[in-house]
């Protein structure tokens, strides 16, 4: 079969679109969520891990990590608060908007709650972005 010179640039045109879309879910998948966190991780460490899989776009493993940080060290107030924004963000970034209200609702409400020992960042970002969600 013998295409025509428009014809053939067109194929070329489309095949690459299709080999880097290819290329893209390759790399997707190759993005993998822990499923065995050790036990022996301090918050500091696991906030490190979640930050480096946020600047790597996994964001299936970031959210495992802050979901252990909440979860080992719900505990204490600071931590698990800046756990839950964490989240919230994570899903935020993510273009999940409904999935991200609930944590930025939950950090507020500690501070309205009258929770002492909280950093003041997490409620002033939580605010602004259930602002730019309204």
């Amino acid at each position: 079969m013998i295409m025509k010179p428009q014809h053939q640039q067109l194929f070329r045109g489309l095949l690459q679109i299709v080999l880097a879309a290819a290329a893209v879910a390759v790399i997707g998948a190759c993005r993998t969520v822990p499923t065995d966190i050790p036990e022996d991780k301090t918050a500091a460490q696991l906030f490190q891990m979640a930050q480096e899989a946020v600047d790597n776009d996994n964001f299936g493993a970031a959210l495992a990590y802050y979901e252990t940080v909440y979860d080992r060290f719900g505990d204490d107030p600071g931590t698990s608060t800046i756990a839950l924004y964490e989240i919230g963000f994570v899903h935020y970034r993510q273009g999940r908007k409904d999935e991200a209200r609930p944590y930025f609702e939950r950090v507020t409400e500690r501070y309205e709650n009258g929770e002492t020992g909280l950093p003041e960042w997490p409620l002033v970002l939580s605010r602004r972005f259930l602002d730019q969600m309204s």
